[in-house]
């Protein structure tokens, strides 16, 4: 079952048990909230805006507690986020992470609702302006729902990404470490995105050649990949990874046992086996001039 569907199991389920007897009778907000939602749904956004901010304007005044002007609130958010009105978003914003938690459980919709403009922002973290603030407001949406959201890996991921192109290494660092703790815990079958995520790590360290953490990291990954049978190419990549460490810390024979053990194990029946050979070979090429350097230099 997604995320998604789970959401929406929680949601019907505690509508079942908190439905009011007079369920059948529409009020005005019903009435203003499904006019709104259809529009919405059509992608005529410029209408669903009127409409959830009529909403919001008359049902303050009439029924200031009335749940549909927060799940309005989050529409509105979302469809200025989908059309990239990013400050008209952020007073929204802070008003629904602010709301008290009982109110998610009187409107599970709510919580349905907040998904979705989590959603919102983390596709709006290829902005060029506003990615990294969009994709914070993602993650802060989501550990509003659920602390424990099962999306949150994704988020931490796509924050580290966005401050190593901004060579942010040190947040980058940060960003993925949070990932990994939680894939962690994640039941062996499911350990694909630890593999990709730990040889994701050890790549920043090597870059800031920071090589005993990447060692470590890389074995760690290397572990990781034997014990979750995630593929050759996985075990391939952090013998690369491995071996390529070794050059700059010159020990070229340590190096080359790993590419060897690479080229040994390619499947020749996988899609990647042609480029696994040829970047494996190329690296091979460059821990032997690296060799020739390091033994030129000492004598």
């Amino acid at each position: 079952m997604t995320s998604r569907a789970i959401l929406i199991a929680v949601a019907i389920a505690s509508l079942s048990m908190h439905w009011p007897a007079f369920a059948g009778s529409n009020t005005l907000a019903d009435t203003m909230f499904k006019a709104a939602d259809s529009a919405d749904i059509n992608e005529d956004y410029q209408d669903a805006s009127a409409k959830y901010l009529d909403l919001i304007s008359k049902i303050r005044q009439s029924d200031p507690g009335n749940l549909k002007i927060l799940r309005a609130k989050a529409r509105l958010a979302r469809i200025y986020i989908v059309e990239k009105k990013f400050d008209k978003a952020e007073p929204l914003f802070y008003g629904l992470v602010n709301v008290g938690r009982s109110k998610l459980d009187k409107e599970p919709e709510l919580m349905i609702d907040l998904d979705d403009l989590s959603d919102a922002y983390l596709k709006l973290g290829t902005d060029t302006h506003y990615g990294y603030e969009s994709m914070k407001r993602c993650l802060e949406l989501r550990l509003y729902i659920n602390p424990r959201h099962p999306h949150l890996p994704e988020v931490y991921r796509d924050l580290s990404e966005y401050c190593t192109r901004c060579s942010n290494t040190k947040d980058a660092i940060n960003w993925i470490l949070k990932a990994i703790e939680i894939e962690k815990q994640y039941s062996l079958q499911k350990q694909a995105a630890l593999v990709q995520d730990e040889s994701y790590l050890a790549g920043i360290y090597v870059s800031a050649n920071a090589l005993d953490k990447a060692q470590t990291i890389g074995l760690e990954g290397l572990n990781t990949v034997k014990k979750c049978n995630c593929g050759t190419s996985h075990l391939a990549q952090f013998r690369v990874t491995l071996g390529r460490i070794y050059t700059r810390k010159g020990l070229f024979d340590q190096a080359d046992q790993e590419f060897q053990k690479v080229l040994k194990a390619i499947d020749t029946s996988d899609k990647y086996a042609e480029t696994s050979r040829t970047v494996t070979i190329g690296c091979m090429k460059e821990n032997e001039i690296a060799r020739r350097n390091a033994k030129a230099h000492h004598h």
